[in-house]
């Protein structure tokens, strides 16, 4: 899939998004307001990733439920469930190699994100050496994690939130090589936009950096 044609696919779904119908055929049933739009989003994500990956024994697993051996959450009710919206998983060493977690953008975490990254990163550092299960997708089956895993970010638009915040963002992840890579999708518009007739600009750096990557696991 070209950088240009997963730009476009995103901003169609965005604005099928915005039809405030249901689903359900019935005049008795009307919706007030659009469906959510970041579920359908980690689907195509997760086609472009697979279309990279070169190993034929890795899959994508989206928005997993994977309790975590040995961990209590934080009521210390039940397992620790690790959740992220898509990782890879080889299906020879029964290992997740690489977690995403994909955002629409960053205005609602503006303040916080960064905070955010080091708090996952920590739950992270909690795993190593752990087994995991998740029973939907491999229910007889324990799984591991790659040592050196880290969380990666695929930000679909880096608007909704001002130029020198989301650079404060870019700079914290190219000063700290241990958090993961940002990788922003489209820089020009956000895919939201009101505007009839935009036409969205991939980020060809970041779509490049990305590529680079998957051919390196």
């Amino acid at each position: 899939m070209k950088y240009q044609d997963l730009v476009n696919r995103i901003r169609n779904e965005y604005l099928n998004a915005r039809k405030s119908y249901s689903l359900i055929s019935s005049e008795r049933i009307q919706r007030g307001t659009s469906h959510t739009i970041s579920s359908i989003i980690e689907d195509i994500i997760a086609e472009y990733l697979l279309n990279k990956l070169k190993n034929s024994t890795y899959a994508i697993w989206i928005d997993p439920q994977i309790s975590i051996q040995g961990m209590k959450n934080r009521s210390n009710t039940r397992k620790f469930l690790f959740r992220p919206d898509l990782c890879i998983f080889d299906k020879n060493y029964k290992k997740i190699i690489a977690i995403f977690e994909v955002k629409m953008d960053l205005g609602f975490c503006r303040n916080t994100f960064i905070e955010y990254i080091e708090h996952r990163n920590e739950e992270l550092l909690k795993i190593n050496n752990k087994k995991g299960d998740c029973k939907k997708l491999l229910p007889d089956i324990s799984i591991s994690f790659e040592d050196n895993l880290f969380w990666n970010y695929i930000v679909i638009s880096n608007k909704n939130i001002n130029e020198k915040k989301y650079k404060e963002i870019e700079n914290y992840f190219k000063i700290n090589n241990n958090v993961g890579k940002l990788f922003n999708i489209v820089s020009n518009e956000h895919p939201n936009s009101k505007e009839e007739n935009i036409v969205l600009i991939p980020n060809n750096e970041d779509f490049e950096k990305l590529d680079k990557y998957l051919e390196s696991l």
